[in-house]
């Protein structure tokens, strides 16, 4: 009896490191297969859609004139961007149109508006996602 009570005990012992053996490699193989490899810069560059002049009134009564760079996660987005830009136009126009000169003025304002836009441009965007805006030029009037 005791014989087979030490068996059952190294084979719940020998499971058990098996199982947890197995999870490690699970969540160590997953978490360093699972990040993209970060773009290099003339990657980057490449997948960058270059949106043109825009102006809009702003919510305070002056003028914006602005440039915007997207930067897309990979060149189908890029192309669903450029086949997309009258609509992005469209919404960017809109979200200008929600802002004051005075929030234009502070980093903060513009950390917001990047994100509402980036935040905007992925909810149209059918597969892909913007990962940067790049403000090229502002200008309130």
């Amino acid at each position: 009896m005791k014989r087979l009570l030490k068996l059952m005990i190294i084979v719940i012992a020998v499971m058990a490191v098996l199982v947890a053996g197995g999870v490690f490699f699970y969540l160590h193989y997953k978490s360093s297969h699972s990040r993209p490899k970060p773009l290099t810069l003339a990657q980057q560059q490449a997948l960058q859609v270059a949106l043109p002049e825009m102006t809009t009134n702003l919510k305070s009564g002056s003028i914006v004139q602005f440039t915007v760079t997207l930067q897309a996660s990979d060149a189908a987005t890029q192309n669903e961007i450029k086949d997309m830009t009258p609509a992005i136009e469209d919404e960017l126009n809109r979200i200008m149109r929600q802002y004051t000169d005075n929030d234009l003025d502070s980093s903060q304002g513009l950390a917001q508006l990047e994100n509402n836009i980036r935040t905007t441009v992925n909810s149209s965007l059918p597969k892909g996602s913007v990962t940067k805006v790049l403000f090229v030029s502002i200008l309130t009037q």
